[in-house]
């Protein structure tokens, strides 16, 4: 089966900042990967893989990374900027 898996837009694999969503994003490849499927992960520019899941398609976006949601006030608007990646997938 062919998979496209979307990273989180907060920052680059490899910076930390995905927290959680970077661990569980390589475990799922990872995965996917040992069963033979053909995968590929969409994620912001400098983004690298886990060596283990070299083997997977990366597709790397320019933009600006996402600020945070669960670091702004609870009733701070949604925003993203012109040249967010959120806005660069959109295109």
């Amino acid at each position: 089966m062919r998979i496209i898996i979307i990273s989180t837009s907060i920052g680059f694999l490899g910076s930390g900042k995905g927290g959680g969503v970077e661990l569980t994003l390589n475990s799922l490849v990872l995965g996917l990967l040992n069963k033979g499927h053909d995968v590929k992960v969409v994620a912001p520019d400098q983004s690298q893989l886990s060596e283990q899941c070299r083997s997977a398609e990366l597709i790397c976006v320019r933009g600006t990374p996402q600020t945070s949601w669960q670091h702004q006030d609870y009733y701070a608007a949604a925003e993203t900027s012109q040249d967010s990646i959120v806005n660069a997938l959109n295109r």
